[in-house]
């Protein structure tokens, strides 16, 4: 445990609020702020879920991957 991506930097990238990344994930919102603090685990089907609604990769949001700007997106 401990371990943190970026799950708080990408939600705030897109301007999201935890309550509507921990209803995308079906979590409630305390679960949701011990993964983006590194207190609880993300699992793999999470982490595509939110790749997924995010339109990013899953090393994006590892942080092993390319951080792109929102701007690039558009």
């Amino acid at each position: 445990m401990g371990t943190q991506f970026r799950l708080k930097e990408t939600r705030l990238k897109h301007g999201k609020k935890q309550p509507e990344v921990a209803a995308v994930l079906g979590i409630g919102v305390p679960a949701y702020s011990m993964m983006e603090s590194g207190q609880r685990e993300i699992n793999g089907s999470k982490l595509v879920k939110l790749a997924k609604y995010y339109e990013c990769s899953v090393d994006e949001l590892l942080g092993t991957g390319a951080w792109e700007n929102a701007e690039e997106k558009e």
